[in-house]
């Protein structure tokens, strides 16, 4: 196995573990282990959990952009273009489907178990991503409220805070693109 492949391999060991809830669990030693690689090679890749945590968030925030940016790419709407990947982007079409924004999930409850600070590479994105909706070409305080709402929706789902039936969350979903292509309520 090659040194990415095995870096793979225990960032998604340890995106499972964290996903599962076991974020006060997360260690180095427990990542080798779910990844089925030994406590050493695992170290040699990331030396302290922080150094974990730092990895996962970065992964995490890429995939997302990656992601986002190719939403909007492709969306032949110029105005709210980045407001409809964000709603795309960060909630899948079907409740319980991962998307790029449920892998920042694990990233983000490491962060918080272990050092808030971890939290400020996504505090800057967040800040590149408000920008790009506040200058969509729609109204920016509608572009806002939407991103509001899909964070708000993206942490009920992941939390177990609502338990919304298809239908109704096709609904929301619906009602977020509306908005972001009329630009207003």
């Amino acid at each position: 196995m090659n040194a990415g492949d095995a870096r793979a391999k225990l960032l998604d060991a340890a995106e499972t573990l964290l996903l599962s809830g076991s974020a006060n669990r997360l260690t180095v030693a427990a990542v080798a282990a779910a990844a089925g690689l030994s406590k050493g090679g695992a170290l040699h890749h990331f030396p302290t959990k922080r150094a974990l945590i730092e990895a996962l968030i970065a992964r995490a925030l890429d995939a997302f952009e990656s992601d986002f940016e190719t939403r909007a790419a492709r969306d032949p709407e110029p105005a709210g273009r980045w407001t409809r990947a964000f709603i795309s982007a960060s909630i899948p079409a079907r409740a319980g489907e991962g998307s790029p924004l449920y892998r920042m999930t694990a990233a983000v409850n490491a962060a918080i178990a272990q050092d808030a600070d971890l939290l400020n590479p996504v505090r800057r994105r967040y800040v590149v991503w408000q920008k790009r909706l506040m200058e969509d070409g729609i109204d920016p305080v509608m572009a806002t409220l939407v991103r509001l709402a899909v964070d708000g929706l993206w942490l009920s789902e992941v939390a177990g805070f609502a338990d919304f039936d298809q239908a109704f969350r096709n609904d929301i979903l619906t009602r977020l693109h509306a908005f972001a292509r009329a630009g207003r309520a």
